[in-house]
């Protein structure tokens, strides 16, 4: 298990999840999502972005998670 922060590293991984954490009411509330599909490209996205991610942010996590994929079928 890793936790990153860094796109090229998530993009590689066999599984990703979000980690939220949201306070309500004063008590603090931790959330973990299974990301895939496009959740997953939106994720990495962002993470690539350092926030809202433009269409050229999303194109480049499609190419990130190909590019792990072909890798992971060589080894």
């Amino acid at each position: 298990m890793v936790v990153t922060h860094l796109a090229q590293v998530a993009a590689v991984a066999q599984t990703q999840i979000n980690v939220t954490k949201t306070v309500r009411a004063k008590q603090t509330f931790a959330t973990a999502t299974m990301l895939s599909g496009e959740d997953r490209v939106a994720e990495i996205a962002r993470m690539l972005s350092g926030g809202v991610a433009q269409e050229s942010a999303f194109e480049h996590a499609r190419e990130l998670l190909a590019a792990s994929g072909s890798k992971k079928r060589r080894t």
